[in-house]
């Protein structure tokens, strides 16, 4: 019996937490209130009591250790939380808890920055987004319903149509987004002050460049762009002052810099650059053919003498020279090749020139 009593004694102990609520910096008086205990996906309802004259409330519990605790409330129907505490070692100090009154929207809120990071990596084409929203009011915007959904809509950004593998990371609620095409949807109620979202997705076979044109329906402030390779650059026709900004390290990889001003655009394209030439495994073969005839004919062509200035022949020339410098560029011909190839076309052109 004396185990069992010191056993319990272990596990749990009397405890006391106090809570403030305010409302525009204001004490909130006789606001019901909650102590939840938190686990396993659920809260269960540990006490609850109503706030004084001075915004605070009190609760007497029995605290168990490896358990985990919130203070909690409702006010206009948006759930509020402190932050979640262990019964091992209760707060000293009183737990804040601000809530807001509720607009639908306001023309002051904007994105004050926007990050925008390409990794290329393995013919593969990663981009990392993150912006910060700035609700500069003291009221938390629901956002409102179109005539085709009952769903709020906050704000809403667009999405290139070639991205797949979408993972959310920060800000984001599962239950509160929507998509209307291309476009995501945001529904989750924005507090005061900043909120940070970010995400990444890949781009399905980018090619050389890729459109990575932003559309938001909220403002953007500042934009920083950002890539894994020197030779990968963003262009945008509506992009002021787009600059190279140097480079900084990220974990274990550089990042190479661009920085621009989109002066309050909700809209601007965006083209990334410089990516290289993928070439499919089954274009390989007759790729390969191609350049064996073509050598074969620029090696007879070069190592055959001029019996005569035919201008026709001469065109020929200019033409195979004009080849062979497309296949430099795609990558189709080796360094080594390339100039002496060049060098024997040059020798045979000479011959017209000079005569």
């Amino acid at each position: 019996m004396i185990a069992l009593l010191l056993a319990s004694l272990l596990v749990s102990r009397s405890a006391q937490v106090e809570a403030r609520f305010t409302l525009e910096s204001k004490p909130l008086a006789n606001q019901p209130a909650l102590l939840l205990k938190l686990g396993n996906g659920e809260a269960n309802k540990v006490a609850e009591g109503k706030t004084n004259a001075k915004g605070m409330v009190r609760f007497r519990f029995e605290s168990k250790k490896g358990e985990s605790y919130a203070v909690a409330t409702s006010y206009r129907d948006l759930p509020y939380f402190s932050y979640m505490f262990s019964g091992d070692i209760t707060p000293r100090d009183i737990l804040e808890i601000e809530v807001f009154d509720t607009i639908e929207r306001s023309p002051e809120v904007r994105i004050k920055e926007l990050s925008i990071n390409a990794n290329y990596q393995s013919r593969s084409l990663k981009i990392e987004k993150s912006f910060v929203v700035v609700n500069p009011t003291n009221k938390m915007i629901l956002g409102r319903a179109s005539e085709d959904s009952e769903a709020k809509e906050v704000f809403r950004f667009s999405l290139p149509s070639t991205a797949y593998n979408l993972r959310l990371a920060f800000g984001f609620q599962q239950n509160d987004l929507r998509f209307d095409g291309n476009a995501l949807i945001v529904g989750s109620p924005l507090p005061p002050g900043e909120s940070f979202f970010s995400l990444e997705f890949e781009i399905d076979k980018p090619g050389t460049n890729v459109a990575l044109t932003q559309n938001f329906s909220l403002p953007v402030d500042k934009l920083y762009l950002s890539t894994n390779s020197p030779k990968l650059k963003y262009e945008g026709s509506k992009l002021s002052e787009l600059s190279d900004a140097g480079t900084k390290l990220y974990g274990d990889q550089t990042l190479f810099l661009q920085s621009s001003k989109p002066l309050g655009e909700t809209t601007f394209p965006l083209r990334l650059v410089g990516l290289p030439l993928h070439i499919p495994i089954s274009w390989l073969l007759p790729l390969g053919s191609l350049i064996l005839i073509l050598l074969s004919l620029l090696l007879k062509e070069a190592s055959s003498p001029v019996s005569r200035l035919d201008p026709t022949k001469k065109s020929e020339l200019l033409k195979d020279l004009l080849n062979l410098n497309r296949m430099k560029e795609l990558g189709l011909i080796e360094n080594l090749d390339f100039r002496v190839n060049r060098l024997r076309l040059y020798e045979r052109l000479s011959n017209f020139y000079e005569s």
